[in-house]
């Protein structure tokens, strides 16, 4: 087998293993960019958008391995209160501390999300379902 065959092969190996690592790139680099626009600005937390794929890959994987799962939805009830009396700004900040104080507190396969919900002149207790 001449040389050159040789290296012509080995250069078509390297450009299409070069190729293939650029392609991995693009996808983690695309999976990054979509993930970026599931997160809410004010608290850097996945969105209610995120939380929903999230929740589908939870709830099929513990299906899947009969583990048992929880979710858990906090209200804080009197946030409308402290936006007006304190001003939006100290809400804000109200709900960057209340973030750090709960990922503070998470384990380590625990996620945290913010799930905006606003409810006008609710007569009722809200329930979402996933399925």
């Amino acid at each position: 087998m001449p040389i050159d065959f040789m290296l012509m092969m080995l250069s078509i190996y390297h450009c299409h293993q070069e190729q293939l690592a650029i392609n991995e790139q693009m996808r983690n680099r695309e999976r990054l960019f979509r993930e970026h626009c599931q997160v809410d600005k004010l608290t850097s937390q996945g969105d209610a958008n995120y939380l929903r794929a999230q929740l589908q890959m939870a709830l099929a994987d513990a299906a899947r391995d009969k583990i048992p799962m929880s979710l858990i939805m906090l209200d804080v009830d009197t946030f409308s209160q402290i936006n007006r009396e304190c001003g939006h700004a100290e809400g804000d900040r109200f709900l960057q501390v209340l973030t750090q104080l709960m990922l503070l507190n998470l384990r380590p396969h625990d996620l945290l999300h913010r799930l905006h919900i606003i409810m006008a002149r609710a007569k009722q207790n809200l329930t979402v379902h996933y399925g």
